[in-house]
């Protein structure tokens, strides 16, 4: 897969921050009994929201979709996409390789059907979720594929039930 990665990816993460994720006061506003139900549970809310993914951040109303919608979606843009992944400060699996090496809190640009086919691959075709991945698997776990007016998203996560087919995806403006 061809990808060049974008010039000022702090200035495009934080314009993408902006557009799709919630605030903490916001996120209460929307999800009002998740304060008290961590706090119950013996939890900190603060320390959940530092701590969660982008896409768990983000307004309960973007659409749930599956795997292969997300595909679809992804294949029917034109033009060049943008897509990132979560912060190297948040602690989770973020890097993407690239010449053998890895690249955190990037923003990248692809084609979306070569990305969407790399996408493919490496959760479906090759043995990713069984922990026996190939070594030239390229994409993090999570991604947010978006366009430069952060005008649509379409989320591949992490989450999974048993498999890829099942991995939770969310759209939004596609």
């Amino acid at each position: 897969m061809k990808l060049e990665l974008f010039v000022l990816p702090s200035v495009m993460r934080r314009d993408f921050m902006d557009a799709f994720v919630l605030s903490k006061e916001d996120y209460e506003m929307f999800h009002p009994m998740r304060r008290e139900e961590l706090e119950t549970a013996g939890g900190d809310f603060d320390e959940w929201y530092e701590e969660a993914c982008l896409w768990e951040k983000m307004s309960p109303d973007l659409p749930s979709v599956d795997f292969d919608t997300a595909l679809s979606l992804l294949r029917s843009r034109t033009g060049t996409v943008l897509f990132m992944s979560e912060s190297e400060s948040s602690h989770k699996p973020c890097g993407l390789l690239r010449y053998g090496r890895e690249v955190c809190d990037f923003v990248a640009m692809a084609e979306p059907h070569e990305l969407s086919d790399r996408i493919e691959y490496e959760w479906r075709d090759c043995t990713r979720l069984s922990g026996e991945a190939p070594h030239e698997l390229t994409l993090p776990e999570d991604l947010y594929v978006f366009d430069t007016t952060l005008d649509w998203v379409i989320i591949f996560t992490h989450e999974t039930v048993t498999a890829p087919e099942t991995r939770l995806c969310r759209a939004f403006g596609v």
